[in-house]
């Protein structure tokens, strides 16, 4: 599996990035299970973020996390990304973007992952209101206390995160080093949570031109390519209002047939669509068992050529 660099992170970074927002304590060995089998077949990197895994005890990913590090002993050999800020008020898209709450997230994220540093901390949305000034001098209060390695942005412009760099640079400060936004072979016709964001052209610029990496969240389009839907199939509101357009049928059907010269599935071939971009692109994959698991990390060994991608994007001509 492809790694890519990220700065102040000791250790390369595999492209694919084990999701864990359904982790609760519940079915924890599971999970763990999970992790023991990533780890195994050549993942080193575990996405979660303060909100995830959500009970009625809290929030419960990281603790499942923590406990998993803490058991097996295998701090040494994974990278953490946790994201924090997230909005608390359903419906409002706009970070708690302030200095407590950013030292909040970051010691609770710390407490539960029985971490003394998090590797990478992702703002997990934006607050454009705030300005990008403030908001690097509070986070890197946390990167000179060690709490946290690196930083990043989920769901930012990367016009903001440019801004943000460049007011680090000038102030001697750290500034971001991975963008987190959604590229997938499905075209979402609505953010599915508010606040969301894709990678537009003027992102996919400041990519290529700066060689971030981009960490795709939902890099499988959320298993629309896995068969499971279907157009008359109305029953999960969620996919509809983001996947079920006539672009992504068209989609499916173009990924279905160019899986068969491959020989894999098309939901492989979305795998490898995200992590064969032009830019340095990596990919949150959310497994439900064993299998998927395996199957997208078999998908790492299908790159797809910028032809194929520009044939499953607008179906011009004839397959590659």
């Amino acid at each position: 599996m492809i790694r890519h660099s990220v700065a102040n992170i000791d250790k390369p970074v595999s492209e694919l990035v084990l999701g864990t927002d359904d982790f609760i304590l519940e079915s924890q060995d599971f999970h763990h299970e999970m992790m023991d089998t990533w780890l195994l077949y050549g993942g080193n990197a575990i996405d979660t973020g303060r909100c995830y895994g959500p009970t009625e005890n809290g929030f419960e990913s990281e603790r499942v996390i923590g406990n998993w590090l803490e058991k097996q002993n295998k701090r040494n050999e994974v990278v953490i990304i946790t994201k924090g800020c997230h909005p608390t008020v359903p419906g409002i898209s706009t970070a708690r973007m302030t200095p407590e709450d950013i030292a909040s997230d970051i010691r609770e994220s710390r407490s539960a992952l029985q971490l003394d540093c998090i590797d990478i901390f992702l703002f997990h949305r934006d607050d454009p209101d705030v300005p990008v000034g403030p908001i690097m001098e509070w986070i890197n209060h946390h990167i000179d206390a060690g709490h946290i390695a690196t930083i990043g942005a989920s769901n930012w412009s990367a016009s903001r995160v440019e801004q943000a760099n460049a007011y680090a640079d000038s102030h001697h400060l750290h500034g971001f080093s991975m963008l987190s936004n959604y590229v997938g072979l499905g075209v979402q016709g609505n953010p599915m949570w508010p606040g969301c964001r894709s990678v537009n052209e003027s992102d996919r610029l400041w990519l290529q031109q700066t060689c971030i990496p981009n960490l795709a969240w939902s890099s499988q389009s959320r298993g629309f390519f896995s068969g499971k839907y279907h157009p008359t199939d109305t029953s999960n509101k969620d996919m509809v209002g983001t996947y079920y357009n006539d672009e992504n049928w068209a989609r499916l059907d173009r990924a279905t047939k160019l899986a068969g010269k491959h020989k894999c599935s098309a939901t492989q071939i979305a795998c490898s669509y995200t992590l064969s971009q032009d830019f340095n692109s990596m990919g949150v994959i959310g497994p439900a068992n064993q299998d998927e698991l395996l199957m997208s990390i078999e998908a790492t060994t299908h790159r797809l050529s910028q032809s194929e991608i520009s044939w499953l994007e607008t179906g011009h001509g004839t397959m590659p």
